[in-house]
């Protein structure tokens, strides 16, 4: 509530980043936890990336494992939400995510939520 309230003051509406995927929570391996001195159980797995999106731009791929966006841990789907409504969008991010057991990170640029009534 205290990163919407401002933006409904200022523009009279919610302005929520878009990444372009779809996902779900899912488990971390205990070994890759380990490997990766992670102290979350949980990640965010990548079920489907839109095509031209900034998911698609920043080289996400299905079944890849999000961990944490703009250095802020990312357990569950509702966790990758509020980040989205508190990042800037049009401002880089960071993103680590696991591929093939592999820590990655990268940058990923929020776009605003496309609004499909939108003239």
């Amino acid at each position: 509530m205290k990163h919407i309230l401002p933006q409904l003051l200022k523009y009279g509406r919610v302005i929520r980043g878009y990444l372009g995927l779809h996902a779900q929570s899912a488990p971390l391996p205990s070994r890759l936890a380990r490997e990766f001195a992670l102290t979350q159980k949980t990640g965010v797995e990548i079920q489907a990336v839109e095509d031209f999106s900034p998911a698609a731009e920043a080289g996400l791929d299905e079944g890849d494992l999000i961990l944490s966006l703009g250095e802020q841990p990312v357990t569950s789907v509702d966790d990758l939400h509020k980040l989205l409504t508190s990042l800037p969008v049009g401002v880089p991010a960071s993103i680590i995510f696991v591929r093939n057991e592999r820590r990655i990170e990268r940058l990923v640029m929020p776009k605003e939520w496309p609004n499909p009534w939108a003239k």
